[in-house]
């Protein structure tokens, strides 16, 4: 009985995981770069469809062009979801730098631009709100508004560069205190089921 609450607890954490959504990709044509100075600048617009911790994924894959590549985006949201995390990876890439995140209502206020982290064990960031993450707090990306994603960086090996994105809802993480009464409450939901659905 306990192995099949964990196997419904297992089941319901990896349906839970963005890792786990679709993947859509963006390729960025080299007719799509436009160089300011020594920097190579591609302007992106997105129109963000895909379900949180689901189809969620989206990679871009842009042709790596001659001097410093930018990419610049403007994403919104289509979703029902307030988005206080954008989490973004970079294969094939070095020195990610010139980082900008924020709701482009705000592109004036650097006050009100997300924190950006960087990633561990990997080339990319994690940006968020930088206070709490309630539907009310300004920085946050309702369903309607816009984020902008702003990153420059050096090609390791000319060829493809790979960035993998997505938003989320999650921030701040809660405390593992915090993840421990979830995990027992989900349990606790799964075991109460099996039992009622043995007794019928």
């Amino acid at each position: 009985m306990m192995t099949k609450t964990c196997f419904l607890l297992l089941a319901l954490l990896l349906a839970c995981s963005p890792v786990l959504g679709g993947v859509y990709t963006i390729v960025i044509d080299g007719d799509k770069w436009e160089y300011e100075g020594d920097i190579c600048v591609a302007d992106v617009d997105l129109q963000w469809e895909y379900a949180l911790n689901g189809d969620d994924l989206l990679e871009i894959h842009p042709v790596s062009p001659e001097g410093d590549p930018r990419i610049r985006q403007t994403i919104v949201n289509n979703t029902q979801d307030t988005w206080t995390d954008w989490h973004m990876t970079i294969v094939n890439a070095y020195n990610l730098r010139g980082i900008k995140v924020y709701d482009t209502a705000h592109s004036g206020n650097p006050s009100l631009w997300w924190t950006i982290e960087d990633l561990q064990g990997a080339m990319g960031f994690f940006a968020h709100v930088t206070t709490t993450g309630d539907p009310n707090n300004p920085q946050a990306i309702h369903p309607g508004q816009s984020l902008y994603v702003e990153f420059t960086y050096d090609v390791a090996v000319q060829g493809q560069v790979r960035v993998t994105q997505y938003p989320t809802t999650w921030y701040p993480i809660p405390e593992p205190a915090s993840i421990m009464t979830l995990l027992a409450g989900i349990g606790a939901m799964g075991f109460g089921a099996i039992r009622r659905a043995r007794k019928k």
